[in-house]
């Protein structure tokens, strides 16, 4: 068995060992098995083949190409993962503001996934120029949140929720325009669940109190809930400890951790495999269901076609969330987002510098053409040329492009009148020339 790795360069073959294993989690995005005899020599992969390897190995990159329910699940399994680590002493040593960070280092993982989320769906929507690709990743992220609800995972699309509610995402009103109204009411249905008046008293606290299962709860939440216990009663009563109070807390506490009883873990993909028994080693990473053994063949080829592709989905899933860009500076996403507009708004009025060319340069070959002078429209009619009133109009020389029009001197004498005395610049009449 070789392995063939297409990068942006030399296609490179390597040779398996026999004791090799987990062949499944091996191989990477960029690279292929293949079976050949050891007396072949020839090239296994051709140069289009490896560009179209090399370009599937880049979708991952794209929020749009990954499939939402299962960006839903793994974002669930993470965040699973770091809500059952936190032990109880960890909100103990919250509530009493231990300085020691090493006492609650899994709770403060777990209250950093707010700001992650959040500014993750921010900066994705803001930093598309385009108001199509814009609208289509606002519909993914509302995909994302539904899923998230199904898997009970509400601190994740709590924060999916509010980073598309965020003001830099919400003015963008070109944007939410190309948005179906299908999604809109499934982001007003979601948004529902939030609803913060009344202590969040509202669908999130009926499915709080009605689960007893795998629930990932609002981490805001928490700590309010644990908050307004510890300071709104006092500890100590008449110099005596209050033990009703540490006894509400530790409830409290034991009401967190019942969530974590049973990890969320995403479900593999269900298989139909009859009884064929062919895809033993992999029988961890799906769920067999029962089929008549007549369509076994072609089952067999679907199913390894599944299998192959959920597999190969969960790693471009996984390797976009670890290399996810997220901006949390407030200022700079402004900055992203005012260009962004400026973008837009430049395509929806672009200039058209051809258009303004041709006139200008129309304008200037009438100038050759009348010797280039601009002639001035028609005041008054008057014998005399030049001089107020005059009906012929005042040619005006241009001295060129670069120098401003040269303005022709107002004659201060009017036609068949005597001339009067001007005064000089010393402020003395000058007399009448006879």
């Amino acid at each position: 068995m070789v392995t063939v790795q297409s990068r942006n360069g030399p296609i490179r073959n390597s040779v398996l060992p026999n004791h090799m294993s987990d062949l499944a989690n091996f191989i990477g995005l960029e690279s292929r098995y293949y079976l050949k005899e050891r007396q072949f020599h020839g090239t296994l992969v051709q140069d289009e083949e490896a560009d179209h390897i090399f370009r599937e190995s880049k979708q991952w990159e794209s929020l749009l190409n990954l499939t939402p329910k299962q960006v839903a699940e793994e974002l669930t399994k993470v965040d699973s993962e770091i809500f059952c680590s936190i032990d109880s002493s960890e909100y103990i040593a919250d509530l009493w503001r231990n300085p020691n960070h090493l006492t609650k280092e899994n709770l403060q993982r777990f209250e950093g996934i707010p700001n992650n989320e959040m500014y993750w769906v921010v900066t994705t929507v803001v930093s598309e120029t385009k108001a199509d690709l814009r609208a289509k990743i606002i519909k993914q992220y509302i995909k994302i949140a539904k899923w998230c609800r199904e898997l009970k995972n509400y601190n994740t699309m709590f924060h999916i929720i509010s980073g598309l509610n965020h003001g830099l995402v919400q003015r963008l009103r070109s944007t939410w325009e190309r948005v179906p109204h299908k999604h809109k009411r499934a982001m007003e249905d979601l948004v529902g669940y939030m609803n913060p008046f009344h202590n969040m008293d509202n669908k999130y606290r009926e499915l709080q109190r009605a689960t007893h299962t795998s629930f990932i709860p609002l981490c805001h939440i928490i700590k309010k809930d644990l908050t307004f216990l510890f300071d709104g009663n006092e500890t100590r009563v008449d110099g005596l400890v209050n033990f009703e109070k540490l006894r509400m807390l530790s409830q409290q506490i034991r009401n967190i951790r019942k969530f974590c009883e049973n990890p969320i873990m995403p479900e593999p993909p269900e298989i139909d495999l009859g009884q064929l028994g062919v895809l033993k080693s992999i029988h961890h990473s799906i769920r067999l269901r029962s089929r008549h053994p007549t369509a076994l063949a072609t089952l067999t080829e679907n199913a390894l076609k599944k299998v192959y592709s959920h597999h190969r989905m969960t790693k471009m899933v996984r390797k976009h969330l670890g290399k996810k860009h997220v901006i949390l500076e407030e200022d700079l996403l402004e900055k992203i987002a005012d260009s962004t507009d400026k973008i837009v708004q430049l395509r929806k009025n672009p200039p058209s510098p051809l258009n303004r060319g041709k006139r200008i340069s129309g304008t200037k070959e009438k100038f050759r053409k009348s010797g280039s002078s601009i002639v001035g429209p028609p005041i008054s009619p008057s014998p005399t040329t030049g001089s107020f009133g005059s009906d012929t109009g005042v040619p005006i020389d241009l001295p060129g492009d670069s120098s401003p029009p040269i303005t022709p001197r107002r004659k201060l004498s009017l036609p068949n009148t005597p001339p009067s005395a001007v005064p000089a610049e010393d402020g003395t009449a000058s007399p009448p020339v006879s």
